[in-house]
């Protein structure tokens, strides 16, 4: 079986894939950010074995939108 990596940004395509029943390994939330959606994401993540990791502002240089969740 071969093994693909996917990533998904965007706080709406990451709850539909929680939601459709993907398989997420990881999650990456801008540390701070709270709002509804965002806690609606963890409390899907952690119905499953999703690790969460909080970023903090300096390191999520390297995503285009600073505001979008990385999985």
């Amino acid at each position: 079986m071969r093994y693909e990596e996917f990533t998904i940004e965007g706080r709406n395509a990451v709850l539909e894939a929680f939601r459709s029943g993907k398989t997420i390994d990881r999650l990456f939330i801008l540390d701070g950010c709270q709002d509804g959606p965002i806690k609606s994401i963890t409390r899907e993540a952690r119905k499953g074995d999703t690790i969460i990791t909080f970023v903090k502002k300096k390191d999520w240089i390297s995503c285009p939108n600073p505001e979008s969740i990385r999985v």
